[in-house]
């Protein structure tokens, strides 16, 4: 898959970047997927081939690719929720609190996450009822011209 393509495929599905390393990271991953009822989302680890043609592996953030647009820090979680059924859509209202003070709290977060939650030494494995969410897994459908 190019980049092309996969700027395409985000105008049908977001595409999620995360650290596969990061505890926390494969946290919110298990939570969104869970609740993820639309199937809107498709998952990328930066140590995945596809999370490294996006973005430097030495990135220390987490990453939303939606209908073209490259989104990162605080912005990620609360966009992904908008998509989510409620209760667990209710993060999206914190995006009218300013970026700035957000991406603030996001960084004091992602500095500290190692020591507060742990790091995995590899990536956490995908159940098998959301393998297809996988953005390497070889079955995915791709966007329509």
């Amino acid at each position: 898959m190019t980049l092309k393509e996969l700027y395409r495929l985000s105008h049908h599905n977001d595409i999620l970047v995360y650290d596969g390393a990061c505890v926390l990271c494969n946290g919110y991953i298990t939570y969104m997927l869970k609740h993820d009822t639309y199937n809107r989302v498709v998952i990328a680890p930066l140590q995945s081939k596809m999370g490294s043609l996006l973005l430097k592996p030495e990135e220390d953030s987490v990453y939303l690719l939606r209908m073209g647009k490259l989104y990162d820090q605080s912005d990620v979680g609360l966009r992904v929720a908008q998509f989510l059924p409620f209760p667990h859509n209710l993060p999206y209202m914190f995006l009218l609190v300013p970026r700035k003070i957000r991406n603030l709290v996001y960084r004091w977060i992602a500095r500290n996450r190692f020591r507060w939650f742990g790091r995995n030494d590899s990536c956490k494995l995908i159940s098998i009822e959301n393998r297809h969410k996988l953005l390497d897994f070889p079955y995915l459908p791709r966007a329509e011209e």
